[in-house]
Parts: C-alpha cells; sequence; structure tokens
C-alpha cells in the first residue's frame, strides 16, 4: 500500500510529440508507418526519413531526426516489451543509420 501511493494514478504511455508541437506531423505519420497494422517497409521508412525529416528547422536537427524516429517507435511499440523489441529489431537498420547520422 505505501509504495502503491507513491506511483501516480495515470501510468499510461504519453506521446511527446503533442498537437502543437512543431514536430507532430512527421512523428505522427512515423509512428503509423512503424504500427503493427502498417508494418511499413524498410526502405519506405528510409525514405521518409530522407525527405520528411532531412531539413529540420531546429536547432539539433540530427539530434531531433533520431529523436522523432526512437519516440516513434518506442510509443507503438509501447503494448509490450516483446512488442517493442519487433518494432526496433525490424527497422534495426533505420535507426543505425538515424543515430550514426
Amino acid at each position: 500500500p505505501a509504495l502503491a501511493a507513491l506511483m501516480h494514478n495515470d501510468l499510461s504511455a504519453v506521446f511527446p510529440y503533442t498537437d502543437d508541437h512543431p514536430l507532430h506531423a512527421p512523428a505522427s505519420e512515423l509512428q503509423d508507418m512503424v504500427s503493427l497494422a502498417k508494418r511499413c517497409e524498410n526502405a519506405a521508412l528510409e525514405e521518409f526519413v530522407r525527405t520528411k525529416l532531412s531539413d529540420l528547422q531546429t536547432e539539433a536537427p540530427a539530434s531531433d531526426r533520431a529523436k522523432v524516429v526512437v519516440c516513434g517507435m518506442v510509443y507503438e511499440g509501447r503494448e509490450s516489451f516483446s512488442h517493442l523489441l519487433g518494432i526496433l529489431g525490424r527497422y534495426l537498420p533505420v535507426l543505425k543509420s538515424v543515430i550514426d547520422s
């Protein structure tokens, strides 16, 4: 009971790119692309990153690009650890190229 009192009531995942965030549209599109319903091919996701996330108008575009990709994958994999691992494994080449850039 004492430990439960320390926990927040709402433990649901929160997508960091809310409706009013400047990167909401591309982050939501990426999340949809990696979802179980879509499961886009690596080539399609690489093309998306190259075209839609290549010229971010932020202070740290490479870092922000990686954050959008990682957040989209992690948020979409929030159902279970195995779901997250499946998404990360499926898109590992894209994830590596984004993190390395």
